[in-house]
């Protein structure tokens, strides 16, 4: 009994004295909000520009931390393109195709509540029509491609509407930030099927995907 006791609070101690990566691993929707962020850098800077972030007030412990817009060359309805500097990054979306994915349903009404036995984002219990297909950057010489996972899950992406008349962007639902070191990329989208909105955020840190962050409503 005693040997246990040494060897639980050895590893309680560890715990605290090595301390927890900012970024949770998801095993559902609540583990990759916002609020289960460790304080520090990328909470402050996320806290910038978010919505979720937005509704931070002083009282909260952590600061906000500005970050710098990257500019948007392009934008249609499926796809951007950010450049800055030596900095260029392209978000592509494609139809879904229901052919080959698993759709489970809530037993007690028709509600798609899970794809391939996961949850998923971006409707409010209907089959989605739209999904990111691919996220890509280039940073100088470092090429980088969002994982499969980082894409998983993410349905009815917004990038832009357009105007009928003047056939020029009248609204941006995406956009990229820098950090002042620019150690870190955030690549930040409202998506939404016109009921299933929510707020997705990318993280690239050190030229490498770190993580991302999702929240209901915007």
């Amino acid at each position: 009994m005693r040997k246990i006791t040494i060897i639980t609070i050895i590893l309680f101690i560890g715990k605290f004295c090595f301390g927890q990566p900012e970024i949770v691993i998801p095993d559902s929707k609540e583990e990759e909000s916002f609020m289960q962020l460790k304080e520090g850098a990328i909470k402050g800077e996320i806290a910038y520009f978010s919505y979720t972030g937005s509704l931070m007030t002083e009282s909260d412990s952590f600061p906000k931390t500005k970050v710098n817009d990257i500019t948007i060359v392009s934008c249609t309805d499926s796809s951007a393109t950010f450049s800055k500097d030596n900095l260029k990054i392209n978000l592509r979306s494609v139809k879904f195709d229901t052919a080959g994915h698993k759709l489970t349903y809530d037993p007690k009404q028709p509600f798609l509540i899970m794809i391939d036995d996961k949850y998923f984002w971006g409707t409010d219990g209907g089959v989605p029509k739209e999904r990111i297909e691919s996220v890509t950057l280039q940073n100088g010489k470092h090429r980088i491609t969002l994982p499969d996972s980082a894409i998983s899950g993410i349905y009815e992406p917004n990038f832009c509407d357009n105007d009928k008349e003047t056939k020029k962007v009248s609204h941006i639902s995406c956009k990229t930030f820098q950090s002042v070191d620019k150690k870190r990329i955030y690549i930040y989208m409202q998506n939404s099927d016109g009921a299933g909105g929510y707020e997705l955020t990318w993280i690239i840190q050190d030229n490498k995907y770190y993580g991302r962050i999702i929240d209901y409503g915007f």
